[in-house]
């Protein structure tokens, strides 16, 4: 694996990667409060939206075999996303992040970039920009 991903640097940012269906997606650590099972949730009364939802996918939520939830960080209402299990975390340098074209952004403001890791996309998402939160 690329040594750039596995450590840190000033211009890297530490990303959360899992996968539904045959796409890989990844969201920013700083965005995430805590990852649980969907039964043990620490913070409540937390309001649940599955991911595909959220990016206005036709996915079947039959997609997620290990459902996890990412309680979202500083956001009101206390909201957990349902994704499939994580896979793994990485640090993204930020000159390898290309901004979605606005084609894909006018559909989902979430998925905002994307990334290539083992030369495979990687979409990154932005899940402050879920329209779902009112501000603090």
């Amino acid at each position: 694996m690329n040594d750039s991903i596995l450590t840190p640097s000033f211009t890297e940012t530490l990303y959360l990667l899992f996968t539904i269906n045959s796409a890989t997606f990844a969201v920013d650590m700083e965005q995430v409060a805590e990852i649980a099972t969907i039964n043990d949730i620490k913070h409540a009364p937390v309001c649940f939206h599955w991911f595909h939802d959220i990016i206005g996918s036709e996915t079947n939520v039959t997609a997620y075999n290990y459902p996890r939830a990412l309680v979202v960080k500083h956001k009101q209402p206390q909201t957990a996303i349902i994704i499939e299990e994580p896979k793994d975390t990485v640090y993204i340098p930020l000159e390898s992040m290309r901004e979605m074209p606005g084609l894909v952004t006018r559909f989902t403001n979430v998925i905002w970039g994307a990334a290539f890791i083992g030369g495979k996309p990687v979409y990154l998402t932005d899940l402050y920009k879920i329209d779902i939160f009112s501000e603090l």
